[in-house]
């Protein structure tokens, strides 16, 4: 059979399933999720709501950042947002936080950033792609200044300016994960 057949089968099956995707989560999984999405299906919708104003990273380069051995924090974004709506027809919306989610009726009740306004997003499909957020140990002295959290790009500013500012000679890290090793690293 032609491959091309198969592709338009696929796509026209794809079409059939649903016509409208919501991606919860800007950052580099989720965008990989959505790119794939489209090229599954040329056709349907695809929304992206990204709850901060940075998209299209991963979590595992910040300690580069860090280290120095990435100067420019941009370095790390594979794409500006403006590159998913014209290459990949792919609409990206930054400063949108899902607050409330009602499965049965397929919609999304979204904080809408700029305006602190709360919009209702339908969909037919749902990924979410949200990534984890810190757990924070009730530690006393947790809340101190000198004591960081490191989940995103803003964690990773506010800590690269303390050290710079600073020049801690030790740090402990919590957490042994790929990012906590990484950080140890840097």
């Amino acid at each position: 059979m032609d491959k091309s057949l198969t592709a338009k089968k696929k796509a026209d099956m794809y079409s059939e399933i649903y016509n409208n995707l919501v991606v919860v989560g800007g950052n580099a999984a989720g965008l990989a999720a959505a790119s794939q999405a489209r090229r599954k299906n040329p056709d349907i919708k695809i929304t992206v709501l990204e709850g901060g104003k940075y998209v299209s990273y991963g979590s595992c380069g910040l300690p580069y950042f860090i280290s120095g051995y990435v100067n420019k924090i941009e370095d790390l974004f594979a794409y500006p947002k403006e590159f998913f709506k014209k290459e990949r027809n792919i609409d990206v919306l930054t400063g949108h936080r899902v607050v409330g989610m009602e499965p049965s009726n397929k919609e999304l009740l979204v904080n809408v950033a700029e305006s602190q306004e709360n919009k209702t997003f339908s969909y037919d499909r749902l990924i979410i792609a949200s990534g984890a957020s810190p757990v924070i140990p009730s530690i006393p002295g947790s809340g101190s200044s000198g004591v960081f959290n490191f989940w995103s790009v803003d964690d990773a500013r506010r800590l690269k300016a303390f050290i710079d500012g600073s020049s801690p000679k030790k740090a402990v890290i919590i957490g042994g994960g790929q990012v906590g090793l990484l950080m140890a690293e840097a």
